[in-house]
């Protein structure tokens, strides 16, 4: 580890990434420490970009802008406004050389004799040596304080834990700004910072309203004259429009029942009544999604094509939408914006099974390009949305339970806050001295509807409770042979495989914190299980004993299991696109189906054929070269689940009708109407359908005031 040094009056300590001076320390990116560094045990000498950038940013893709960067703030944080140069020169054409003395932190303890001059402020004698201790051990006795610091409601109690790159970030305060009983989502700070903007649900629904909030008064002004489904939101940099997601049904389906709109709203204007926003985008044929506004005046958004994601920039003015960024032969996970440095910061997917930081201009340039770097505690595939920090060089991202550090060089870091309640999409004030965040959680349940002898077009609001709790249950699923139900659940705090005996339910799996599980299947026998957890395979027998299945992608979605023959149908992500596949489990080998519909969802028949459907809502029979529309289902289609049982196929529809078709006679028959809540059916035996249900669902943005920014 690089011991500290002295330049000048100012105590550079590598690793914590700190410059000190008079008690006061500064945070920098952990890459302009080590160039400081790397001149620092040179001073003197010109050194040349190319050798910074090679040693500095070994193996990296990145420009000369980028070490110009790390020398502006070394500067700043120096106290050195690049003219006269005390510190940092620069020599034109050749590179950079530190001209001030260099003291290292050894030196001190093992000589009495220096005499540093009074401008210098280092210590001169043993006694000096003794406060630089002194302040060391206070330093330390604070972060032990913070880190026994309570806070009561809000985030519950929390630890804080110091490491090298996230010294900056300390709770002072939080504050609910929206402590309703609704679901809210999206929560971001207007470029003044004075309001904030989030979307509200309508409880019950998937529809939601536009809200803003002033923080200094506290009133609120519903934005949006219609509910709609609105995705997340961003400003103009004047404050005065905001731009986002929506989507609807499409009054015509041409290849998918959902269309997607990019929106405009006028914010001056809606906070006196709420509008009808101005429609600038109109996609019928793919999807869109997370809109933000460049300081250019033009929008960049993500856009899917052929099963991946592409960076796009629309330009209003123009009409007229070009490709920003697409990743090599892979896809974009996710984006964020940082005006102040006018920076695109992605997590990408290049096809080779890793995932990537890369920082663009607003041109598309690449500025940098890094492999992550994962702890050992975090899932290969977690998913990651991150927000850039008002540190140099970091983001900052939320995995449900715990916030992360990531730096541009891919390093991930976790704050070590341990949280009471799930807690999403941190975003920064202006300023930097704060953040939102949303908190809370579902509350879901796994409901059973009898419908032998239901009369047809009946309201079946007769339905049964599992196990009730005021957590988030769903995939409720029958053991085959077996009076059990198996289901995931968060009640022990976070997502868990449990099972259900009729009378009393306990936990099955002991996944790590922070891990999502998103499907389940039984094994034929009903002895175990199958479950996909962040995007990884795992069977778990009846004990608990769990075995990961080692896969070289990820798997998006699990469908359905064949254990008797060792098969699964899934959708896998493979060289960045999303691909339906049956997984040969004891062979460890992979077949891509042939499909001429994108997949929303899909069963296997006895026979193992596939049944699926589209983005329309139609419904296919996979059958190799060309497949079969099961046109008695057109207009019963939804993008709910459906179920396959024998020789039946259950669904829903978007009346909210719960709906019967035989494969043997090819005809449909509407069983009844179901409550809105429910979000789509599970399991059939026996007459009994199972179905996960939203009962609550209640988060809300909460606001957390950092220490010292």
């Amino acid at each position: 580890m690089t011991q500290q040094y002295w330049i000048g009056g100012f105590l550079i300590d590598p690793s914590r990434n700190q410059i000190s001076q008079n008690n006061q320390s500064q945070t920098l990116a952990p890459k302009a420490l080590s160039v400081l560094t790397y001149l620092a045990e040179r001073q003197g000498q010109v050194i040349s970009q190319d050798e910074l950038l090679d040693n500095i940013w070994q193996g990296a893709v990145v420009s000369p802008n980028t070490l110009q960067r790390s020398i502006a703030q070394l500067r700043k944080a120096l106290g050195d406004d690049g003219k006269g140069q005390a510190f940092i020169k620069t020599h034109a054409k050749k590179g950079y050389s530190l001209e001030c003395d260099v003291r290292w932190q050894a030196e001190f303890s093992q000589t009495k004799t220096h005499q540093a001059q009074p401008s210098e402020q280092a210590p001169s004698d043993p006694s000096s040596s003794l406060q630089l201790n002194a302040n060391s051990w206070f330093t330390k006795w604070r972060l032990i304080v913070g880190a026994g610091l309570i806070l009561i409601g809000g985030f519950g109690a929390y630890q804080y834990v110091s490491d090298s790159k996230s010294t900056w970030f300390q709770i002072k305060q939080l504050r609910a700004l929206t402590a309703t009983e609704n679901r809210e989502a999206g929560g971001h700070y207007s470029p003044d910072g004075e309001f904030i903007v989030f979307n509200r649900y309508i409880d019950g629904a998937c529809l939601n309203h536009i809200w803003a909030k002033n923080i200094s008064t506290q009133q609120e002004y519903q934005l949006t004259q219609t509910p709609s489904v609105y995705g997340s939101h961003s400003f103009s940099k004047d404050g005065k429009q905001l731009v986002f997601v929506e989507s609807s049904a499409c009054e015509v389906p041409v290849e998918q029942k959902i269309c997607y709109q990019l929106k405009q709203l006028d914010f001056n204007q809606a906070l006196l009544a709420p509008l009808t926003p101005q429609t600038l985008l109109e996609c019928k044929r793919s999807a869109i999604k997370s809109a933000k506004w460049l300081n250019s005046g033009a929008i960049v958004l993500m856009q899917q094509k052929a099963q991946r994601w592409d960076l796009i920039r629309y330009l209003p003015e123009q009409n007229r939408s070009e490709t920003l960024y697409q990743a090599p032969r892979g896809s974009v996970v996710s984006f964020d914006y940082a005006p102040k440095a006018n920076q695109i910061a992605m997590i990408t997917d290049h096809g080779d099974e890793q995932r990537y930081i890369e920082i663009i201009n607003a041109s598309g340039e690449v500025l940098s390009s890094q492999p992550l770097r994962l702890p050992a505690t975090m899932a290969k595939y977690q998913t990651i949305w991150p927000s850039f920090a008002p540190v140099a060089e970091q983001l900052v991202f939320s995995s449900g339970r715990q916030l992360f550090t990531l730096g541009y060089d891919g390093t991930i870091e976790s704050l070590n806050l341990a949280l009471d309640e799930p807690i999403g999409t941190p975003v920064f004030h202006p300023d930097g001295d704060r953040m939102l965040v949303i908190k809370g959680q579902y509350n879901g349940d796994i409901v059973t509807l009898a419908t032998s002898n239901a009369p047809n077009h009946s309201t079946l609001d007769d339905y049964t409770i599992l196990d009730p709790t005021i957590k988030d249950e769903a995939n409720g699923l029958f053991q085959p042979g077996g009076d059990l139900v198996a289901f995931i659940s968060s009640r022990s705090g976070q997502s868990q495989v449990w099972l259900n005996d009729g009378q009393v339910s306990r936990q099955l799996s002991q996944f790590p914190l922070d891990t999502y599980v998103s499907e389940i299947r039984w094994a034929a026998d009903g002895q175990s299980l199958i479950a996909n957890a962040e995007q990884e395979l795992y069977i778990i027998d009846l004990s608990g004993i769990s075995q990961k299945l080692n896969l070289d992608f990820a798997v998006e979605t699990l469908f359905d299991w064949n254990s008797e023959q060792q098969l699964a149908w899934a959708m896998v992500r493979r060289q960045g696109a999303v691909q339906l596949a049956e997984l040969n489990l004891a062979q460890s080998t992979t077949r891509f189906i042939n499909h001429t519909r994108p997949v929303v969802w899909t069963q296997r028949l006895s026979d193992n054929r596939i049944v699926y459907s589209d983005p329309r809502g139609d419904f296919w029979l996979a059958m190799g070269l060309e497949d079969k529309q099961l046109t008695a289902l057109n207009g019963q289609g939804s993008r709910r689940r459906f179920v396959i049982a024998g020789e039946q196929l259950f669904g829903i529809n978007d009346n909210h009708q719960l709906w019967r078709y035989s494969f043997t006679d090819n005809s449909v028959a509407i069983i009844g109407k179901v409550p809105v809540m429910v979000e789509y059916i599970t399991d059939v035996r026996s007459g009994v359908v199972m179905m996960s249900m939203t009962m609550k669902s209640r988060k809300e943005v909460v606001e957390v005031i950092l220490q010292n920014r």
